[in-house]
């Protein structure tokens, strides 16, 4: 186990595991966009119905040919995909509540251990360990831990 002495990074988000690619072909794509829409906001005025229609029509659009392009943008439809899932992520974190990515799991099992139901979406905290999904924020990111008295 890495010395936590140095550098107290246990549970912390690893975004080195991220692949890179999709990060430039995102950045590719927001770039289009900006200079389509003059700014880079625009997107967070749309509704996100209109971006879950842009992800079906781009997703389907890459079923039908793997290899296709955006005939406005010239850049992969894939890529076009990974920014629409990108937006409503986004969306959908501030809609439902957000979405904690700093807090390492192990947060919730150095509360909790055992009975109770820890969402670790939302963490609220069930009675019914069966519960699924979340009956908070409806995720299916239920964990069992007993509260610690």
């Amino acid at each position: 186990m890495n010395d936590q002495t140095a550098k107290a990074d246990a549970g912390k988000v690893m975004l080195t595991l991220v692949p890179r690619k999709i990060i430039w072909a995102i950045a590719r794509i927001r770039m289009f966009g900006c200079e389509k829409y003059s700014g880079p906001d625009n997107w967070k005025r749309v509704e996100i119905e209109r971006y879950r229609d842009a992800m079906f029509r781009h997703w389907l659009a890459y079923l039908d040919n793997p290899h296709g392009v955006d005939h406005e943008s010239g850049l992969p439809i894939l890529w076009h995909c990974a920014c629409n899932l990108a937006f409503l992520i986004e969306l959908e974190d501030e809609a439902i509540g957000k979405i904690d990515t700093e807090t390492p799991a192990r947060y919730l099992e150095d509360q909790f251990e055992g009975s109770e139901a820890a969402c670790t979406y939302c963490k609220y905290f069930d009675k019914d360990e069966n519960e699924y999904p979340c009956t908070s924020c409806n995720r299916n990111y239920v964990s069992m831990f007993r509260r610690r008295e």
